[in-house]
């Protein structure tokens, strides 16, 4: 006998978006948190492969140019890691909410903001492409107040350009 979820669907039995596709078998065989993990694992070994022959310091004595792919390696292996522990203790992603056509929209324009944030830095000054950026990432996001189109982008940028241009004396 079959139980029911909260939603009132069969438990145990396969929907109708499971109905014995390839993709649903391996879905359940797998589940998507084994999938992320292995992913972010290999973008980690491929990072830490690419940059191995980059000096970790300068020769002033600050940090040279491997050091923080490196480091950002590190950190996509641990949360990796964090990902994959997870997923096994907790068994499958059947709690994780279904993928939605606008969030979807809402990657897809973000990933396109930021290859154009990439394209106008190359004509266009630091301090006036990443408060846009920043602006149109929170718009996607949901953000839709004046201070969170406005002041929030603006004092980012300008914190992060104080960090790099003054702190760590890198010219953007």
């Amino acid at each position: 006998m079959a139980t029911t979820s909260t939603q009132g669907e069969p438990v145990g039995e396969p929907g109708p978006d499971q109905s014995g596709s390839l993709r649903a078998r391996l879905r359940a065989r797998t589940g998507s948190g084994h999938a992320v993990a292995a992913a972010g694992i290999g973008l980690a070994v491929l990072v830490l492969v690419q940059t191995s022959d980059l000096p970790r310091s300068s020769d002033i004595g600050g940090p040279g140019s491997g050091l923080w792919p490196q480091l950002l390696a590190v950190f996509i292996l641990v949360m990796a890691a964090v990902i994959a522990l997870r997923h096994r203790r907790a068994g499958t992603d059947d709690e994780q909410a279904p993928v939605r056509p606008d969030g979807l929209l809402r990657i897809l324009v973000a990933a396109l903001l930021v290859i154009l944030y990439g394209v106008a830095w190359q004509y266009l000054h630091f301090v006036i492409v990443t408060p846009l950026l920043i602006a149109g990432l929170s718009y996607v996001l949901g953000l839709r107040s004046w201070p969170a189109l406005t002041l929030f982008p603006v004092g980012v940028s300008l914190v992060l350009y104080g960090l790099f241009a003054t702190g760590f004396g890198i010219a953007l």
